[in-house]
């Protein structure tokens, strides 16, 4: 996106976002898919409304981001994992909605609960594009552990400089 367009739209995509989030009656999951009907999702309704008023065109590319555990199309290897939905592989899981009040990212050596590892799903799931999708999950998770732990040597070497985490 050039940044003359980012500029025009940038307003639109803040008001517009505001307008649905105050519009409560249509957060229901038949109405706006928002699964969870608190309005989370207003800020994709905002995005769209004030790119389609700014007049923004769009280049569409469905292989660019899954959700894990969605099973990808054969060839396809999306850049981007969107964890915005619960993950399951075999019996672990893990959900983002569990931790959206807890303090993880400040709980010095705290992560999200490992995920099976890669030779157990070879034993789960004979489908080897389900298996893909299964791998993804998990990448997905041991990649957002991968940045607790950043985080967390951060948040130490700050307390151990002095200065407020």
């Amino acid at each position: 996106m050039h940044i003359d367009d980012l500029r025009v739209l940038a307003p639109l995509w803040l008001s517009k976002t505001e307008e649905v989030r105050e519009d409560r009656a249509h957060w229901a999951t038949n109405i706006t898919g928002d699964i969870y009907g608190k309005g989370w999702i207003s800020e994709m309704y905002g995005y769209s409304f004030g790119a389609a008023e700014a007049g923004l065109r769009h280049k569409i590319n469905d292989d660019l981001m899954i959700y894990p555990g969605y099973t990808p199309r054969p060839g396809v290897e999306p850049i981007l994992l969107h964890y915005g939905l619960p993950i399951t592989v075999g019996n672990w899981s893990f959900s983002k909605l569990e931790h959206h009040e807890d303090g993880i990212v400040y709980e010095c050596g705290r992560l999200f609960p490992e995920p099976p590892y890669p030779r157990d799903v070879k034993f789960m799931e004979p489908d080897p594009n389900k298996r893909r999708g299964l791998f993804l999950s998990i990448e997905c998770i041991n990649t957002m552990n991968e940045g607790l732990l950043l985080q967390h040597a951060r948040n130490d070497a700050r307390s151990q400089s002095g200065q407020n985490i």
